[in-house]
């Protein structure tokens, strides 16, 4: 395969995209503004101790598997993509004619996901087509350490005000779907997991393979 040609941009240009999705985070005494551009979210399990985060080794609860025999069950969290919009402090869109903001990834806890989905039931929130009616979330943050907000949706969408503005941005969200995973913890191999819990693991003598031969026995060893 022939190498990708290189191009040539300035700093600051907005044709460059990168790969980074940051978290977010809502802003006391700000009003921020969102829209969910997922269809669906992600769903994990996972583990925090010594300040690292991992996904559990088992999907099945009525297996537990070593990292919830010491740290006890997981905690369930929710990821999906969402647009943070350029707006001002009160939520309301810097410049109407144009589609601006940054994707951006939204963990949720459960009781986050219940509260989202309360909402939705009366007022969609994702994304299910450009034809299909969608609402944006006004997000007023009154606790930053918690993240505990208050959430409003708005009468209409932005970014389904124009066809090309949603094409690019779901193009550009199914991009972001190893990112997504990675937000809800890690997926580690059960030794390292061990090695993070402080459990011994033993190490096994190395093993000769097939081809391996050992001529101890059949060379006379010399005489002191």
């Amino acid at each position: 395969m022939a190498d990708q040609p290189e191009s040539v941009v300035t700093l600051g240009d907005a044709k460059v995209e990168l790969s980074t999705l940051d978290r977010y985070k809502g802003r006391k005494g700000a009003t921020d503004r969102i829209v969910l551009v997922s269809k669906t979210l992600l769903r994990g399990n996972s583990h925090w101790f010594n300040s690292r985060t991992f996904r559990c080794l088992t999907e099945n609860p009525e297996s537990p598997a070593i990292c919830c025999e010491k740290l006890g069950a997981p905690t369930q969290k929710f990821a999906m993509v969402i647009f943070h919009y350029t707006a001002d402090q009160a939520g309301e869109i810097v410049d109407p004619a144009k589609c601006q903001g940054v994707l951006k990834i939204w963990v949720l806890t459960e009781s986050k996901y219940q509260e989202l989905s309360g909402v939705h039931k009366q007022w969609p929130l994702l994304d299910a087509g450009f034809d299909k009616p969608q609402h944006d979330l006004l997000i007023v943050c009154t606790e930053e350490q918690y993240q505990r907000m208050t959430l409003t949706p708005t009468p209409t969408t932005h970014w389904k005000s124009k066809e090309a503005w949603y094409k690019t941005i779901t193009t550009r969200v199914n991009l972001a779907k190893d990112r997504l995973a990675m937000a809800l913890g890690k997926r580690l191999p059960e030794t390292e997991v061990k090695e993070i819990l402080g459990i011994t693991v033993p190490t096994l003598p190395p093993t000769k393979s097939a081809g391996d031969i050992d001529l101890s026995d059949l060379v006379d060893e010399p005489k002191p």
